[in-house]
C-alpha cells in the first residue's frame, strides 16, 4: 500500500467533503517545520499526490473540514475559519504501551467494532485503520454550512455533542477513555498515508 488507489481516493473526498465545490483543504506535516500545504477542494488530485508523497517518510494530517480561505504555509485553520462540516470525526486508540500513554483502552479493533454497534450512529460510520487504533467519521446527510457565529456554535455543538455521547457511553459501558475530537479545526490521518509512530510504517486504510 505505497500509494492510494483511485477508488479509495474518491471515497476519502466524498466522506470528508461530499459534493462541496468551494473551500480549502489543508495538510499538516509536523516534522517538516510544521509545514502546512493548502489546496482548493477542486484540486483533489494534487491533495492526494501530496498525501502520497509526503507520507512516505512523515506523519501527515488532513483538516477534516473545509476552510474559507487559503493561508500561509505556517498557518492552520482556526475555529472561525471553518465554512462547513460534512462529517463528525471519531477516534479510538487501541491498547499499546509504547504507542499510547492511556491504559483504559480497548484491547483490539474487534472490541471497538462491537462497541460501535451499541450506538445509534453505526450505519452512518465510515471507519479507518489508523495504524495503532481506529478512527472514522459519522456522515451527515448534507453539509452543515457555517455563515455566522450562531451557525458556528450549532455545528460545533453538534460535533462535540456526538463525540461526547460516544466517549461517555464508552466510559460507562466499557471503562474506556477516548480522546475528544469534536473541535471544528480537527486534524486526522488521511487514508493512503502512513503512521510512523514507534519508527514503523503502518498504512492508514479503510475498514
Amino acid at each position: 500500500m505505497d500509494s492510494i488507489n483511485l477508488n479509495t481516493s474518491a471515497e476519502q473526498r466524498n466522506v470528508l467533503f461530499g459534493q462541496q465545490q468551494e473551500g480549502y483543504v489543508h495538510l499538516f506535516i509536523p516534522k517538516l517545520n510544521s509545514l502546512v500545504l493548502w489546496h482548493h477542494i477542486s484540486n483533489w488530485d494534487d491533495i492526494q499526490s501530496d498525501i502520497n508523497a509526503y507520507s512516505q517518510d512523515n506523519n501527515i494530517f488532513i483538516g477534516v473540514h473545509l476552510g474559507k480561505d487559503s493561508k500561509s504555509p505556517r498557518q492552520r485553520n482556526k475555529r472561525e475559519d471553518i465554512q462547513s462540516i460534512h462529517c463528525i470525526p471519531i477516534d479510538f486508540d487501541i491498547l499499546d504501551a509504547t504507542a499510547h500513554k492511556k491504559e483504559s483502552l480497548p484491547a483490539s479493533a474487534t472490541e471497538v467494532l462491537d462497541f460501535l454497534k451499541q450506538t445509534p450512529f453505526y450505519e452512518k460510520i465510515h471507519l479507518n485503520d489508523s495504524g495503532y487504533g481506529l478512527h472514522g467519521y459519522i456522515l451527515l446527510d448534507t453539509p452543515l454550512a457555517i455563515t455566522d457565529e450562531e451557525s458556528r456554535e450549532r455545528a460545533e455543538g453538534l460535533s462535540r455533542g456526538v463525540v461526547g455521547y460516544i466517549r461517555n457511553l464508552a466510559k460507562e459501558s466499557r471503562g474506556w477513555d477516548f480522546d475528544a475530537v469534536g473541535d471544528l479545526p480537527r486534524l486526522m490521518r488521511p487514508i493512503g498515508s502512513f503512521n510512523h509512530k514507534k519508527g514503523e510504517k503502518k498504512p492508514v486504510g479503510v475498514i
